[in-house]
C-alpha cells in the first residue's frame, strides 16, 4: 500500500519478449519490473499504478496485476504444446453493473490474435479460478483489455501455461467417482471394499501395468482384485480394493502402482484412509505446550505441539468465561460455528491459529481437542483437553503524547503537529486492511461477517469484501471537509472510516448531523432519521456507535484543520446546512466512553498508519477544543462552546420516476412551498450533480453518471427531502 509514484517509477513498458518460456510456464506477479522469461506487458496507458495488493484482490501474496485502461495486456510467449490455461481474475468495482470487456486471446506468431475467452461486461465480483483451453500450435497467450468502463479495473493473479499430453505415449489414469489426482489421499468410509477405475488415456500405445507397493502400519489389511497386467489404448476397466481382519477404528495405507506412464516416473500414488466399526481411531492424547504466540488489542495468535498424536485440532475460544463446551462424536465442525457459548476458531490439522472478534481488555478462554477421522466418523479426545487463557492489552500509547497535556494552551496545535504526519493507506485499500483485517470475522462455509456500525446490520459475504450492500462511511462526511480530493489523508485515513450499510444506514444517514432524536421518520434495525428536539433532520446512530463517531469527528479536526482547509464542528464549508452540534457530541463521549472493540480498532488502526486519535487515549481532551473554531478552552468545561442555532427543519416527501433510471429522471416536488436546490451524492459521499429548481417538478440528466446506486437531496429553506436513485 505505498502511493502511485512509487509503483509509476517501478515499472516500464516492456515491448520486447525476453526470449521463449518453458512449459508449463507461470508468473505469480511477484518481481513486477522483471517478469519471467518470455513474459511481458503493458499498463502503462492509464499512468496510475500497476499492482494490487489489497485482500481478495490477489491470489499469491504480496500482489496481482492490476489492469486499468484500454488495450492494456500481458502475454506470454512460449516453446512447446500448450493445452489449458489457469488464472485467478475479478473486477474491483460494484458488483452487478457493467464491468467492460477484457478478453483472454491466443496466437501462433504475436501478431495474428483469435480470442479463448471474453468477459463482455461479466468479469467476477470475487477472485476466481477460471480454466480456457488453447489450440496446439498456439504459442502466446495474452490477457487484453478491450474496453475499460469507468469504476472497473481488472485483477490478474497466478497465471499458467499447462502443457498438452503427449497421447502416443501411454498414460494412467485412476477414478474413483471422480478422477484421481496422484498423491491423494482418498477417504472411502465404513467399507469392505470398493472399485477403482483404471483406464490408459494413450490413443497409441498400450500401459503396461508393473509392480505393487503396499505400505504404512495397516497395510497388511488390504488387497487388490482384478487388476489387469496390460491395458490397450483407451481401454478402462475395474480392480477391487479389499479390506478385511482390521481392527476396529482407522485404518490407512498407501498403494504404489508402478507401470510404463510416461510421466511421474511411472509411479502413482494413492493413500487410502477407511473405517471399521462407527468411529475412526480416538487420538491417544492431546495437545501439548499450547501457547499463544501473539497476544495484541486486537489479535491472538494460537501454536502448540502436536506431535504426530492426531490428525486435526478443534479449538474453541470464549470471553471471559472458561470453557466448558464438549464437542460430540460423529459431529463436524467448521470455524465460525458455535458449540453451546464457544466459538470454533479451528478444525483443520494443526498450524499457528489466530483467532478473530478479538478486542481489548478482555480474557480469552481457549481450549483445543484432538480427534481423528472425517464426516460422521470423527472421533474426539474430550479427556483433558489442552487449555490457555490469558487477558488482551488496553491502550498502548506510551510515551506518544510527552510533552503534551490538557492543561497546556498550545494543546490544539501540539495534538495536530503529532497526529497530522502518518502513513497514508488510500481509500481503495480500505477493505484489504481494516475491512478485512479487524472488522469482518468468520462464520460457517467459508463465509465472512461484516457489521454496519450505525445499524448493527450483519452482512454474510464470501470473502473478498465487495463495497456494494456494505459501503465505506465517513463519520465525519466528506462533504464536510474543507479539502475533498479523494487522494487526500483527511478522505482516506482509517480513523474516520467504518462500514455501514449502504441503503439502510449509509445513504439515510448522508451528510445530515448526529444528534438525538425526538421524532422518528425512517428506521433501519437500530439506526434512525428524523428531527432532533429543536426540529433540525439528524440521524441517531445505535449507541455502540456514538462514542465511536465523536471521537472520530474530533480526531478528524484536531488533525487537518488549518488555514485555508477548515475541519470544524459544525463544518465551515458554506453550502451545507447541516450543522452538527459538538455539545452533543461531547455529551456522547462522556456517555460512551471507549470500549475494549473500539480500543483494538484504534490499536489497529495505529499499527498501520502509524498515528493514534488523541481522544481515545484522552476522551477528556475534547472539552477543552472548542470545534467550532479549534481553539483552546481553559478549565476544560466540556459545554462551554455554544451550540448550534439555525431554523427548525421540515422533511418533505419527493417521487423519482423511472427509479431505476438510464438517461434522466423526472422529481415531483409539489411538496416544497418554494425554489430550492437539487444534489446528488454517490456512495463515497462525493457530490455528482447540484441544479437549481424553480417549480413543481425537474428534471435530472444523468449524463456520465456509471451504473449505481445514488443519493438525492433536495432542499427549499428549511425544507428538506432525502430519496434513493438507481442508475442502470
Amino acid at each position: 500500500m505505498k502511493k502511485l509514484s512509487i509503483y509509476a517509477a517501478l515499472l516500464l513498458l516492456v515491448s520486447a519478449l525476453k526470449g521463449q518460456a518453458t512449459l508449463p510456464a507461470s508468473w505469480d506477479m511477484s518481481n513486477i519490473n522483471t517478469p519471467p522469461t518470455g513474459w511481458s506487458y503493458d499498463l502503462d496507458n492509464s499512468g496510475t499504478q500497476f499492482i494490487y495488493t489489497g485482500a481478495g484482490l490477489f491470489k499469491s501474496a504480496p500482489q496481482a496485476l492490476r489492469f486499468d485502461g484500454d488495450l492494456e495486456f500481458l502475454m506470454v510467449n512460449y516453446t512447446g504444446i500448450a493445452d489449458t490455461v489457469q488464472y485467478y481474475i475479478r473486477h474491483s468495482g460494484i458488483s452487478g453493473q457493467d464491468t467492460g470487456i477484457f478478453t483472454v486471446q491466443e496466437s501462433s506468431n504475436g501478431s495474428t490474435w483469435s480470442t479463448v475467452k471474453e468477459y463482455k461486461r461479466s468479469l467476477p465480483n470475487t477472485l476466481t479460478l477460471q480454466t480456457v483451453r488453447v489450440k496446439p500450435s498456439s504459442r502466446y497467450v495474452r490477457f487484453y483489455f478491450t474496453d475499460k468502463v469507468s469504476g472497473y479495473n481488472v485483477a490478474l493473479d497466478d497465471v499458467v501455461v499447462k502443457p498438452g499430453s503427449d497421447l502416443s505415449k501411454p498414460q494412467i489414469s485412476l477414478s474413483f467417482y471422480k478422477e484421481l489426482v496422484n498423491g491423494q489421499t482418498l477417504q472411502v468410509g465404513q467399507v469392505d471394499s470398493f472399485d477403482i477405475t483404471i483406464k490408459n488415456k494413450s490413443n497409441t500405445t498400450d500401459l503396461e501395468i508393473g509392480t505393487l507397493e503396499w505400505t504404512g502400519s495397516d497395510k497388511a489389511y488390504f488387497s487388490l482384485k482384478n487388476l489387469p497386467t496390460t491395458l490397450s489404448p483407451l481401454q478402462e476397466t475395474q480392480f477391487r480394493v479389499v479390506i478385511s481382519g482390521a481392527p476396529a477404528g482407522s485404518v490407512k495405507a498407501t498403494l504404489t502402482i508402478n507401470s510404463n506412464d510416461s510421466a511421474g516416473n511411472g509411479k502413482f500414488d494413492i493413500d487410502f484412509y477407511a473405517i471399521k466399526g462407527a468411529l475412526a481411531t480416538e487420538p491417544a492424547a492431546q495437545l501439548s505446550n499450547l501457547r499463544f504466540s501473539e497476544v495484541k488489542p486486537w489479535r491472538i495468535k494460537l501454536n502448540a505441539n502436536n506431535n504426530a498424536v492426531s490428525e486435526q485440532v478443534l479449538v474453541l475460544v470464549k470471553a471471559n468465561a472458561p470453557v466448558t463446551e464438549v464437542p460430540v462424536d460423529g459431529e463436524t465442525y467448521e470455524r465460525g460455528e458455535y458449540i453451546g457459548a464457544a466459538r470454533v476458531m479451528w478444525a483443520k490439522a494443526l498450524q499457528e491459529i489466530t483467532l478473530d472478534k478479538v478486542y481489548a481488555n478482555t480474557k480469552y478462554y481457549v481450549k483445543a481437542y484432538t480427534f481423528n477421522g472425517y464426516e460422521t466418523y470423527t472421533n474426539y479426545n474430550t479427556t483433558s483437553p489442552a487449555a490457555i487463557d490469558s487477558v488482551t492489552p488496553g491502550l498502548q500509547a506510551g510515551n506518544y503524547y510527552d510533552g503534551i497535556s490538557a492543561s497546556d494552551t498550545l494543546l490544539v496545535s501540539k495534538l495536530r503537529a503529532k497526529v497530522r504526519p502518518h502513513f497514508q493507506v488510500f481509500y481503495s485499500n480500505y477493505g484489504g486492511t481494516v475491512g478485512e483485517n479487524f472488522e469482518a470475522y468468520d462464520t460457517t462455509k467459508g463465509k465472512r461477517v461484516i457489521t454496519c456500525y450505525y445499524s448493527g446490520y450483519k452482512h454474510v459475504y464470501v470473502p473478498p469484501i465487495v463495497w456494494d450492500t456494505i459501503t465505506r462511511e465517513h463519520s465525519y462526511p466528506s462533504s464536510w471537509m474543507g479539502e475533498g480530493s479523494k487522494d487526500s489523508a483527511n478522505y482516506s485515513d482509517l480513523h474516520i472510516l467504518f462500514p455501514t450499510h449502504q441503503a439502510g444506514a449509509n445513504g439515510v444517514r448522508s451528510n445530515f448531523p448526529l444528534s438525538n432524536l425526538k421524532s422518528v421518520t425512517f428506521t433501519f434495525l437500530q439506526g434512525k432519521l428524523g428531527l432532533d428536539s429543536v426540529g433540525n433532520v439528524a440521524y441517531e446512530p445505535r449507541d455502540e456507535a456514538k462514542g465511536v463517531a465523536s471521537r472520530a469527528a474530533f480526531y478528524v479536526c484536531a488533525t487537518y484543520n488549518r488555514p485555508g482547509k477548515p475541519f470544524t464542528i459544525p463544518t465551515s464549508v458554506p453550502f451545507i446546512n447541516e450543522m452538527q452540534d459538538q455539545n452533543v457530541l461531547k455529551r456522547w463521549n462522556q456517555q460512551f466512553p471507549p470500549s475494549g472493540r473500539e480500543i483494538a480498532r484504534h490499536e489497529y488502526v495505529a499499527s498501520v498508519q502509524n498515528n493514534r486519535n488523541p481522544f481515545v487515549d484522552h476522551p477528556e481532551w475534547a472539552c477543552y477544543i472548542n470545534f467550532s473554531n479549534m481553539s483552546y478552552v481553559t478549565g476544560g468545561n466540556c459545554f462551554q462552546s455554544a451550540g448550534v442555532k439555525q431554523p427548525s427543519q421540515v422533511l418533505r416527501s419527493i417521487a423519482l420516476w423511472p427509479n431505476p433510471a438510464t438517461s434522466e429522471v423526472q422529481i415531483d416536488l409539489s411538496a416544497f412551498s418554494a425554489a430550492g436546490s437539487i444534489e446528488v451524492f454517490d456512495i463515497t459521499e462525493r457530490k455528482v450533480i447540484e441544479q437549481s429548481f424553480a417549480g413543481k417538478s425537474a428534471t435530472i440528466q444523468l449524463g456520465n453518471l456509471q451504473a449505481g446506486q445514488y443519493l438525492v437531496l433536495v432542499r427549499s429553506g428549511n425544507e428538506i427531502a432525502v430519496e434513493k436513485l438507481i442508475r442502470n
